[in-house]
């Protein structure tokens, strides 16, 4: 007997019975449908069958062997007998319908080749095959997210035959004209004479009834019965091809070989230029867990003193990101293209915009001090303009790509294009934005932690000072403050967007009182700021201040030595490459370790809670201890941008992740498919637009914390900047300014070509 199912049982934690006493057999030849009325138990027992759900009781029998108590490796290799062909497909969108068809294949082959793609002449000429035969030859190269749905059924029903399956399920009408009625069928043909076994189901379930008809019999001893289209006794094809292409790997897939190497030889060049050295860190790691161990435990006593600082930090983190948001959802649509805002408008913006985001809010904060002086209110003007640029770009880009049909509806009946916008595009980019806005608001808190290093107010000044003292202690305390308001706001966060994306519903009245506490914590924010101190202020120094940053040094700028602007730029961009690269490296089996979703709660939520410790140390002050590692230079700005990518892209890709769509996860389960290979064949084809963009966004933020670096002796343009500043060389400052516009363009050029 091929399947044996005796007595099946399946009760769901909601007390639900699916299946109750679900008894039938299956021989070789014969095919089975299964149908029912929707909620009556068929997907239950087609994902118990397939191996990826497991039973309350009753057993299966696959050639005589328990599949529900067989070990580990038992099942794995039973899994790889049985083909599935799933309603939903559960393909990989973003792979091509040759590497959808080849994923069948990676439980027989040895892990380094399947983790290559190192497939094999034969057996892309067998795929190849499939598809012919399916009749999607032409398709072979295509994205399988370009396909129609019944091209996407043939993709899957290819897959499945890849494996050679010696029982075959499948769910809905898709195994030929017959049987029009049945939800899912198992296959290869059946036996005539045969009959339904007895079944038992409760009432509140439905029935499960399986029917055995006798046509369309196939050859005994066929692998598969039925081809696509009905003919009988089709098969699988069984003839191979030779590879149309000459080979079996692509143009594109050359090109993409080509292109990782390149970046792994600029990455390589990048570190030789800034002197990585890992012998170093290693040899002087005990500098490191010297730091560490003075830090811990923290200074209990320190906390009340604390207290005052954290929520100026707090306040100027809540406020400046709140007006920053407004400024932002206001102005967005006159940099959108296709809100046809006047051009002459509409490029000055952006302009403004690109200047104003190409500088760290440290250097805002510098600025933002010589005009308004000292104190937490040239903190707070700092952080908004630096969310104010942020926001603006990430919003108009969000309207640039959302559906405008209503707005350009509501436009057509004669209405005010400021009120169609409200109306009519805001609610369609409102999630992005939200969740743009939350994800600033925890990098603001970090950046105002460290604006009292230039008299900006907040925390950073206490936290300048112990570690000038060499108080670690007090450092410590200070840094689990910091940690406990990153998890506060994370959790916030968390909710908040559940809300937004309408994961968690609320009441009207929870609504209220929602937004309600929001704008009372942002008016009590906003009413308490220290105003601004403008007595030792002299408009001759503005004057000359702005007069210097608008005629820059021009000697200094096209100077070409190692004190020079363009080595220093160069410089600048090496670190931040170096830097963003080796924590890509790191972050993205962290980001999968701290996973819910395909880890243990437990270690998940251990991963989460380290992945928040690492992302809650503002930048300048891992700065400054991995100086005391590797020495002024270089190569701690690639230390430090590396720790500090590790925690941001970590949380970045955590969130892509738990977005994906995993039903081709599960399907390569099913096929009895190792962890890891799922992983690389099912997640990371989908997950590396999302991992592209934030490596892409990370970097240029990398470029302006790089640029700051140098405060602390970490190499870069940071140093003679803050330098130029605090010594009233204004045209040199803005020499470095320009420099510092240009490269962040550039930049900003190349990331969007790598998107397109």
């Amino acid at each position: 007997m091929l399947l044996e199912v005796q007595h099946v049982r399946k009760e769901f934690q909601n007390r639900t019975h699916a299946l109750t006493d679900a008894s039938f057999s299956v021989s070789q030849g014969d095919f089975v449908s299964v149908i029912g009325p929707s909620g009556a138990g068929k997907t239950t027992l087609f994902r118990i069958l397939n191996g990826s759900l497991r039973c309350d009781g009753g057993a299966i029998l696959v050639n005589g062997v328990h599949f529900e108590s067989a070990d580990r490796r038992t099942r794995r290799a039973i899994q790889t007998t049985i083909g599935t062909i799933y309603q939903d497909f559960a393909l990989v969108e973003n792979a091509t319908c040759r590497q959808n068809v080849l994923n069948a294949c990676l439980p027989d082959m040895a892990f380094l080749p399947a983790v290559c793609g190192f497939f094999g002449k034969e057996r892309v000429a067998e795929a190849d095959a499939l598809l012919e035969r399916v009749g999607l030859a032409d398709k072979v190269h295509e994205p399988v997210k370009n396909l129609s749905g019944g091209q996407k059924q043939r993709v899957a029903i290819a897959r499945a035959l890849m494996r050679h399956p010696a029982l075959l399920l499948a769910a809905g009408s898709v195994l030929g004209p017959c049987h029009r009625a049945a939800d899912f069928r198992i296959a290869p043909g059946h036996s005539a004479g045969s009959k339904a076994d007895r079944s038992h189901e409760q009432p509140q379930s439905g029935a499960v009834t399986r029917i055995f008809q006798p046509s369309h019999r196939s050859e005994p001893g066929c692998r598969c019965a039925g081809r696509p289209g009905g003919h009988p006794g089709g098969g699988y094809p069984r003839r191979r091809l030779p590879p149309s292409g000459g080979s079996a790997m692509t143009r594109s897939s050359g090109k993409r070989w080509l292109r990782t190497l390149a970046l792994f030889l600029l990455l390589l060049a990048a570190a030789r230029f800034t002197d990585c050295s890992p012998a170093l860190f290693w040899a002087r790691r005990s500098h490191l867990t010297d730091l560490i161990s003075a830090m811990l435990p923290p200074d209990w006593g320190y906390a009340p003193r604390i207290l005052a600082p954290l929520l100026a930090t707090v306040q100027m983190s809540v406020t400046g990101t709140a007006l920053g948001s407004f400024l932002a959802l206001l102005l967005a649509p006159l940099c959108a293209e296709n809100l046809h805002a006047p051009k002459p408008l509409r490029w000055t913006l952006r302009l403004l915009v690109q200047v104003l985001r190409s500088f760290p809010t440290l250097i805002l904060a510098l600025l933002a001090t010589f005009l308004l002086g000292l104190g937490t209110f040239s903190g707070t003007v700092a952080i908004t303009v630096y969310t104010f640029a942020i926001l603006t770009r990430l919003t108009y880009e969000d309207i640039e790509s959302a559906e405008l049909a209503p707005y350009h509806a509501l436009c057509a009946m004669g209405a005010v294009p400021a009120k169609v916008y409200w109306r009519a595009v805001v609610p369609g980019i409102a999630p992005s934005y939200f969740s743009n806005v939350l994800y600033l608001l925890e990098t603001n808190v970090r950046h105002s932690s460290i604006l009292g290093y230039v008299g900006a107010g907040g925390i950073g000044l206490l936290l300048n000072e112990k570690i000038s003292w060499l108080e670690y202690g007090k450092v410590g305390m200070i840094l689990f403050f910091l940690f406990l308001t990153v998890c506060v706001i994370e959790g916030i966060s968390s909710l908040l967007s559940q809300i937004i994306r309408e994961e968690r519903s609320l009441s009207p009245l929870g609504k209220r009182l929602l937004t309600g506490a929001a704008v009372l914590l942002v008016l009590v924010c906003t009413l308490s700021l220290q105003p601004p101190d403008f007595s030792h202020i002299s408009p001759r120094a503005v004057q000359a201040m702005i007069s210097g940053l608008f005629h820059p040094d021009w000697a200094f700028f096209f100077e070409t030595d190692t004190s020079g602007l363009g080595y220093l730029l160069l410089e600048t961009v090496c670190i931040a490459l170096v830097g963003t690269c080796a924590g890509t490296v790191i972050a993205v089996p962290l980001s999968f370790l701290s996973t819910p979703c395909l880890m243990p709660q437990l270690p998940a939520l251990l991963f989460r809670v380290v992945i928040m410790a690492i992302r809650s140390v503002p930048f300048l002050i891992y700065g400054l201890i991995f100086i005391r590692v590797a020495g002024p230079g270089p190569f701690t700005g690639v230390l430090t941008l590396g720790v500090c990518s590790v925690g941001l892209l970590s949380k970045r890709f955590t969130e892509a992740i738990e977005s994906l769509d995993f039903r081709a996860y599960h399907a390569l389960e099913s096929m009895g498919v190792p962890l890891l290979l799922r992983i690389r064949y099912a997640v990371l084809p989908q997950l590396l637009p999302a991992l592209a963009s934030a490596v892409l966004y990370r970097f240029d933020v990398n470029i302006r914390e790089a640029s700051v670096l140098g405060l602390v002796g970490a190499g870069g343009i940071g140093a003679p900047l803050i330098f130029a500043m605090n010594h009233y060389k204004w045209s040199e400052a803005g020499a470095i300014a320009l420099g510092l516009i240009l490269l962040v363009w550039c930049i900003d050029r190349l990331s969007v070509s790598l998107r397109r």
